[in-house]
């Protein structure tokens, strides 16, 4: 039975793939994706095409290789020995070479349609009076070659560079960026990335220090303004301090009494 896959399988449906068929997947996951998905590959007559998660788990495999082969660091590709030689073959520099290699191997139809698109439309081209979109995808028996031609056609096109990992290390999740300097597949993981990384730099202790220097100046200032002619300080006063500044009460009243204040509880 042949498999056709229908034209709106895009890079993004293999980003969302490779997140999901992760280790670590269970059948109740898989099971749930492929029903909200209603079968994103089709049989012949149009009936969904279920994919067992033992199927996915080897194709995530694979796919997994190929694309991190990509990402490799510019300076192990570069790398050369004693004698001046690369220490990694030729073929093996080239990061879409195992990639490559696998698209040359698809033994794949195409399936053609034409359809007179709506008035004002803008996808296709004008034919007389007339405006048409001419759209083609594969037909395969192979579901891992549906996945690869995408790969393929990202190749193509140029848009490969934006199908990335995740750099936070404990997210490691596939996404499609909007931007080619984006890095992380959400603002929570370069949050999370950044402050592990200020952490481990000591700048988290630095600038907490500072910070609090800061308010503590900062609640003197106040302390002084909230003076009263008989230097004494209310409840209301020295919660107001506590607002701005963010200090512990504790904190506040020390400085009182080395302003030599009385507060008045």
């Amino acid at each position: 039975m042949r498999v056709t896959v229908p034209f709106p399988l895009s890079l993004s449906d293999v980003a969302e793939f490779m997140s999901l068929a992760a280790p670590g997947l269970t059948s109740d996951q898989w099971d749930e994706w492929c029903r909200k998905r209603q079968g994103w590959l089709r049989l012949e007559k149009g009936e969904p095409l279920r994919m067992t998660i033992e199927e996915a788990k080897r194709l995530y495999e694979e796919l997994h290789r190929d694309l991190t082969r990509m990402h490799l660091p510019r300076e192990l590709t570069e790398r050369r020995g004693p004698e001046g030689n690369p220490l990694l073959h030729e073929p093996e520099r080239n990061p879409f070479a195992n990639v490559l290699v696998k698209l040359n191997k698809l033994q794949l139809q195409f399936h053609w349609t034409a359809r007179k698109e709506k008035k004002g439309s803008t996808r296709g081209f004008s034919f007389g009076e007339e405006r048409w979109l001419i759209q083609s995808w594969p037909w395969t028996d192979d579901k891992r070659q549906a996945f690869y031609f995408v790969l393929g056609e990202a190749l193509r096109n140029g848009s490969i560079a934006t199908l990335k990992v995740c750099a936070w290390l404990e997210c490691r999740k596939y996404y499609v960026a909007k931007d080619p300097r984006q890095d992380f597949c959400a603002t929570e993981c370069r949050y999370r990335f950044n402050n592990l990384r200020k952490a481990q730099g000591g700048k988290f202790r630095e600038y907490r220090e500072a910070r609090r220097k800061q308010d503590i100046i900062k609640a003197t200032r106040l302390i002084k303004k909230e003076l009263s002619f008989m230097n004494v300080l209310s409840y209301q006063q020295v919660q107001k301090v506590k607002v701005e500044t963010g200090l512990p009460r504790k904190v506040i009243d020390e400085l009182v009494k080395k302003c030599h204040l009385v507060r008045v509880s």
